[in-house]
């Protein structure tokens, strides 16, 4: 089973290197090459339009400059690249939270995106980890909390239209 890694620009920190595997390739998105120093890691590959962050000169390593004017994010166009690259499993990193919410927002359908794609996906930070279970499909996470939150893809909430909570 292959995963890649594909790193965003939100603050990450460094606890988070533990989620990282050595077999593990690398994406970076735009200014989210910044949040590999924390990791200690290396970026196999950096997409981007670069307009948050100047185009980094690397050695060996592919380079994607991506147009300012695209339907997709810079980090949506990873993870078409992982998905087209026969990734089976892709870990989000630096999507979460940060200053605008619609990119967090537009993270969290990527990462169902993946899912759709038949490409695993798990979007994590300090404070969550968010995987999706897609319909007719039912996952153990081995996560043993006081309380969790499950909730489907395409599952209707509760009668508030909040996701429903045990």
């Amino acid at each position: 089973m292959s995963r890649c890694v594909i790193i965003s620009a939100c603050p990450v920190s460094a606890s988070l290197a533990s989620a990282l595997r050595p077999s593990d390739t690398i994406i970076a998105c735009d200014a989210g090459y910044r949040n590999c120093a924390p990791l200690h890691c290396r970026p196999d590959i950096i997409v981007g339009d670069f307009d948050t962050a100047p185009c980094p000169a690397q050695e060996g390593d592919d380079t994607i400059i991506l147009p300012h004017v695209k339907d997709d994010t810079d980090t949506e166009y990873a993870a078409k690249l992982a998905s087209e690259k026969g990734f089976d499993e892709a870990l989000l990193l630096g999507v979460l939270g940060g200053r605008r919410l619609e990119h967090t927002l537009a993270n969290l359908c990527t990462g169902l995106g993946l899912e759709q794609r038949g490409v695993r996906a798990t979007l994590l930070d300090e404070r969550s980890r968010i995987t999706f279970v897609m319909p007719g499909e039912t996952r153990r996470t081995g996560i043993s909390t006081s309380r969790s939150s499950r909730w489907r893809a395409g599952q209707r909430g509760s009668r508030s239209g909040a996701p429903s909570t045990s």
